[in-house]
């Protein structure tokens, strides 16, 4: 094990400089010799609150022998130091490397690679430098070169004052083979300028990026004359990102409607586009404007529950690198118009009300929400100086006047001052066995996502653990989602608080009041059931937050038959509950559209959408907002708010048609997965309902029961819809 650590620390150095600030470029395929053994992948950045992936020559570290095992160890949002073991049982892929993933605590922190002996002792350890971001920042990852592609690109063409990094690598090792390596990016951008390095991917390498995209990642495919090398063949794993047929590559005929999108003044040469056939999604961009549309150049397409930007041209091309348009169609196309909108409401934002509340981001206000149980009071500082107050009045002047006055004998104090004392802590104990409870209590939300057309199926959870008695528990969610058919992949994880707040992941204090307090979130297994919590300390009074996430495929049922109707772009067509139990507060979404259930929906009831149900306007729902003496008003958000859970769920499943962050003030930016008005413009329809069953339970592995205090399961159907009238640019 000795050499093996020498062989790794020799690079230590190596990983500092390889790991910058904001655009970042990999070394090239010369400098990543045998020597540089270790490397943090997509560019050496990591997101606070988030998983990474750092990636190990696996023979260096099959060399030693042993049958030592590595881990990453880090603090978690609460200052508690987490272990993430990686053993050898799980192989290295076909390129001979080792990733291990982590979950990146606050920014404060970096991890250490550890190697583990038999007996769990430490033999050695190797601090990761990199970069840590802030958990509310954006990411734009850029395989490859995207030439301009900076802050101040990006700034002009709309991000304004927004946090966000861009990194940059060249390397095709450094493509995760899971799909926790993307966890952090919120925008993954790919160019095609060097197919034959694409086409290096190992096959665990697409499967974990197609996996993330799935799942609610977004991808930006930019290709051009490269089209015919990358997609000449039909079914290679690039293929299935094309929103349409591929028939080939041709110059393209006409410019104007790509320098209208850009509103450029300056004419642009023709060049080679990639040319489809039979598109679906929604077009941004064709080759002429007005009637003359033909050849689409920008195809934005739902893939799963995440979308791919299917840029036809090279972003790269020679024709567009002197062109005044370069900018702003650098920024419409990476930035997006909702991101646009966004960004222009940050600084009220981050005012000071948002630090009053203590969080700034809506995954906050739902952690503050599940911190409450009932039956367990919080005391109130000035409760306990006027408990203390008391006692110290009655041991001090209220004994002296009943020993002087009353008793007369003040050698009583001897019996007096104990009983006194005994009795204040007796009703001490009392008190606070009443305040705190004596059941372990979780509160817990589930929203589970439903894809039909790639039958997926994603439930995400969010847990908190109130622990009366200091106690150490092993936790993970388990599922029992009556449409999932297999579970490919499941994890639980410590959750933390995103935003600059106190214990936030962005603050810059530090620490726990225990550092040397230390769990395991154990690795993922070959049967898919993974990211165990195991010896999780809790101390009295005290809670913790866990998040969960659960992929799989989908059961085979018939749900809609949906089609989009008239001038008003309505929706008629019929759909059925496929779940063996009733949906409450059902809704389907379409568009600008909402149409409310005002019934519980049985199981199996098929209703006629156009016939039984009216449209309403979504905004207006979401917003709350009513007519007043002829004026539209909308229902302010109340960022305080922790008691309806329900309200605050439905706000982050459809935070941008409500208006983002100018209408509640605050961020979704720590897990923007859960919003779906994408999906809303990409022209499907979303059905949402919740049910009275838990369809995932937070459960001790033990088997020691924990008292439901609270619990909601949310679902969510993600539908196709037909093309009565097909989504056109907006």
């Amino acid at each position: 094990m000795l050499r093996f650590f020498l062989a790794v620390s020799s690079i230590a150095a190596g990983l500092a400089v390889a790991s910058t600030i904001g655009l970042a470029q990999e070394p090239t395929d010369s400098e990543a010799s045998k020597s540089l053994v270790l490397r943090t992948g997509l560019g050496g950045t990591a997101k606070a609150g988030r998983w990474f992936g750092v990636r190990v020559d696996a023979a260096v570290f099959e060399s030693t022998g042993s049958e030592d095992s590595l881990e990453l160890v880090c603090q978690d949002g609460d200052g508690l130091i987490v272990r993430y073991p990686q053993t050898k049982s799980l192989s290295a892929d076909q390129s001979g490397d080792l990733w291990l993933y982590g979950k990146q605590g606050p920014v404060r922190e970096e991890m250490q690679l550890n190697s583990v002996g038999a007996n769990e002792e430490t033999l050695g350890a190797i601090p990761l430098t990199y970069n840590v971001l802030p958990s509310t920042d954006r990411l734009y990852v850029v395989f490859g070169k995207l030439r301009d592609f900076d802050d101040n690109w990006l700034r002009r063409s709309g991000l304004k004052r927004e946090p966000f990094s861009v990194v940059s690598f060249e390397n095709v090792a450094d493509f995760p083979d899971h799909w926790l390596g993307y966890d952090a990016v919120d925008t993954f951008i790919v160019t095609t300028g060097n197919v034959a390095a694409l086409q290096q991917l190992t096959d665990r390498q697409h499967a974990a990026l197609r996996h993330w995209v799935e799942m609610g990642g977004r991808l930006i495919l930019s290709v051009g004359e490269s089209g015919s090398e990358l997609f000449g063949q039909g079914s290679g794993p690039w293929n299935e990102y094309l929103p349409g047929a591929f028939v080939g590559v041709s110059r393209l005929r006409s410019t104007s409607g790509l320098e209208t999108y850009a509103k450029a003044t300056q004419r642009i040469e023709p060049m080679q586009v990639v040319e489809l056939s039979d598109t679906t999604g929604l077009t941004i961009l064709h080759d002429g404007v007005g009637t003359r549309r033909d050849q689409p150049l920008v195809v934005e397409s739902p893939f799963g529950f995440g979308r791919v930007t299917f840029v036809a041209f090279d972003l790269n091309a020679p024709e567009l690198t002197s062109w005044d348009g370069r900018g702003n169609l650098l920024g419409k196309l990476i930035v997006g118009r909702i991101q646009q909108q966004e960004s222009t409401s940050r600084d009220d934002i981050h005012g000071g009300k948002v630090t009053h509340y203590g969080y700034e981001d809506l995954t906050g206000q739902l952690r503050a929400a599940l911190d409450q149980f009932s039956g367990v009071r919080v005391v109130a500082f000035s409760v306990v100086a006027g408990f203390v107050g008391l006692y110290i009045l009655l041991i001090g002047p209220g004994d002296y006047f009943f020993l002087k006055r009353i008793v007369r004998r003040m050698t009583a104090s001897w019996i007096t001052f104990p009983l006194l004392s005994i009795l204040f802590a007796v009703g001490a104990v009392i008190l606070v066995g009443a305040i705190r409870g004596q059941q372990t209590l979780v509160n817990q939300v589930t929203i589970v996502d439903v894809e039909t057309e790639r039958s997926l199926v994603r439930a995400t959870n969010w847990a908190h653990v109130y622990s009366p008695r200091p106690q150490s528990l092993d936790l993970r969610f388990r599922s029992d989602i009556s449409l999932l058919a297999s579970m490919d992949d499941s994890f639980t994880a410590w959750q933390g608080l995103p935003g600059r707040g106190l214990g936030g992941l962005n603050a810059p204090s530090s620490g726990s009041l225990f550092p040397s307090a230390t769990y395991v979130i154990a690795p993922q297994t070959q049967e898919g059931r993974g990211g165990e919590v195991r010896q999780y300390p809790l101390r009295a009074s005290s809670t913790a937050s866990f998040v969960g996430r659960t992929h799989g495929s989908s059961k085979e049922f018939d749900m809609s038959n949906f089609m989009s109707s008239g001038n008003a772009n309505l929706l008629a067509g019929t759909v059925t509950n496929p779940l063996p139990v009733s949906l409450q507060d059902a809704a389907i979404l379409y568009g600008e559209w909402i149409y409310l259930v005002t019934r519980e929906w049985q199981p199996n009831e098929t209703l006629n959408v156009d016939r039984e149900l009216t449209p309403k306007n979504l905004s207006w729902r979401l917003t709350r907002r009513r007519v007043v003496d002829t004026r539209d008003i909308s229902t302010p958000w109340d960022a305080t708010t922790v008691q309806d859970i329900p309200r605050i769920v439905e706000m982050m499943m459809f935070h941008e048609a409500a208006g983002g962050g100018s209408y509640t003030r605050l961020l979704h930016r720590h897990q923007p997965q859960i919003e779906m008005s994408d999906h809303l413009r990409l022209g499907r329809a979303i059905v949402v309902g919740r049910v009275s069953t838990p369809s995932v339970e937070l459960v001790r592995e033990d088997s020691a029961p924990m008292q439901v205090d609270q619990q909601f399961t949310f679902y969510r159907f993600v539908l196709p819809v037909s093309p009565g009238d097909s989504p056109t640019t907006p």
